[in-house]
């Protein structure tokens, strides 16, 4: 016979399932969810067939398990209108988040209770279901289930479905509480750490997929850039060949000296623009090369001069070679663009191994440097550059002040340091200029 207290606990289950899913599927917001009469209507369907089935006797757990499942996929789906695999991917996860949650409590109870069968108390019942609510409600403010849902997401198709619907069937019966009655507290725990060694797995794979992903999108970014820069290197060796012998013929062509002088100048003026920053090619992080060079044809572009000055090639951080490019791309992007036409920008990268007391056979901390016309460097400014809503430019603010505050925590999750200080240059009409100097390493 059902009791309030057994309807209270099937209301409490189902917004407990269909909260997460819709977060996951980020529907984060009561007026949204409610928006439509239709949402309203399967919500309260939802809250009706669950109730129903758990009072039905006559159908074994899975079926109704397997049925609850469906049900809050098509709802998940119709009121977030993600894609079916985002909308199971959140339904399974769900369920799996919540029997986890559930399991301490349940062993709890066979360890206190070792003659009472859960499922025929009713107060124990809704006891499970609330602790599984809370601990969701701490796992939701200290635990990036958003983040770990994305990962997910990423396992293919196959892994996927064949791990999370063994987990599914063990779940559904341990959380309709049947199957653990019958289980000694050794088997319980078992199954426990089964369940959790298999969600390690889980996300194990969708990691090491999201991470080739990744290497794929950032390789057929930059090795684009790669290949021209190699066609231009090519050019330009073309270009000297033919400057070299022009200059070889120089002298049959001039007969005074200040004729000569001045083809020779032009000759090698010509060679100086038509350089290329060569000691790029140094560097061990091929992508890091596509970025400086992406960012160097940027400059020239808007009639920049970019200054490199590179210590050392190689370096030793806990950044991946991803997080240093984007760290790079991030500050020169900045630099360029709060930078005006002639002007200059330096840039350091590397550290004097000397310098810092290392071997030459350790590599140093990746260390950059950028030095580009900015304001006063002041405690407020301090505060202000590393916000969201800071920008120095001047043009499509509605992009701007994102990037430097992904660099701030880049750096402190790395343990790393940011310094930011003032320098005054002579700009290229030897007039005082004050640049702001952001000193990184990582």
């Amino acid at each position: 016979m059902y009791t309030p207290i057994n309807i209270i606990t099937s209301v409490v289950e189902s917004i407990t399932f269909l909260w997460i899913m819709f977060y996951l599927t980020n529907i984060t917001s009561l007026p949204k969810i409610f928006s439509s009469t239709h949402n309203i209507l399967l919500i309260i369907f939802s809250f009706t067939i669950t109730y129903l089935l758990q009072i039905n006797e006559n159908l074994s757990q899975i079926l109704k398990g397997f049925i609850v499942i469906f049900l809050h996929f098509l709802i998940t789906k119709y009121i977030s209108n993600s894609k079916p695999k985002e909308a199971l991917t959140a339904v399974i996860f769900t369920y799996v988040l919540e029997c986890l949650l559930q399991m301490p409590v349940f062993a709890l109870f066979l360890l206190l209770f070792p003659n009472t069968r859960i499922v025929d108390s009713s107060i124990m019942q809704c006891a499970v279901i609330i602790s599984g609510f809370l601990l969701t409600l701490g796992i939701y403010h200290f635990v990036k289930i958003k983040t770990i849902y994305q990962k997910l997401l990423k396992i293919p198709g196959f892994i996927f479905a064949s791990l999370f619907f063994y987990i599914c069937l063990i779940a559904i019966n341990t959380f309709y509480f049947y199957e653990l009655n019958a289980l000694s507290p050794f088997m319980f725990f078992a199954i426990m750490v089964f369940l959790f060694l298999t969600l390690f797995l889980a996300l194990f794979f969708a990691i090491k997929a999201h991470k080739k992903e990744q290497t794929v999108h950032y390789y057929e970014t930059y090795l684009p850039i790669l290949d021209d820069m190699i066609f231009n290197i090519r050019k330009t060796q073309h270009n000297y060949n033919n400057i070299i012998q022009a200059i070889s013929n120089l002298p049959g062509l001039f007969s005074d000296y200040n004729s000569l002088s001045d083809a020779l100048k032009h000759y090698s003026s010509h060679m100086v623009k038509g350089a290329l920053p060569s000691q790029l090619l140094h560097f061990e992080n091929k992508l890091l090369i596509a970025l400086l060079y992406n960012e160097y044809c940027l400059a020239i572009n808007n009639k920049i001069c970019l200054d490199i000055n590179i210590h050392n090639y190689s370096y030793k951080s806990k950044a991946d070679e991803f997080q240093i490019v984007d760290l790079t791309g991030i500050l020169l992007d900045n630099a360029i663009e709060a930078s005006g036409k002639n002007d200059t920008i330096y840039i350091e990268i590397g550290s004097n191994i000397q310098n810092i007391n290392c071997n030459h056979s350790l590599y140093a901390p990746y260390t950059i440097t950028i030095k580009n016309p900015g304001p006063e460097v002041t405690q407020d400014f301090i505060k202000k550059i590393f916000s969201h809503t800071y920008t120095s430019k001047t043009s499509n603010t509605s992009k701007h002040g994102l990037g430097l505050p992904y660099v701030k925590n880049l750096v402190q999750t790395h343990k790393g340091t940011i310094e930011l200080s003032n320098e005054t240059i002579n700009n290229s009409e030897n007039i005082p200029c004050q640049y702001l100097v952001i000193h990184i390493t990582i």
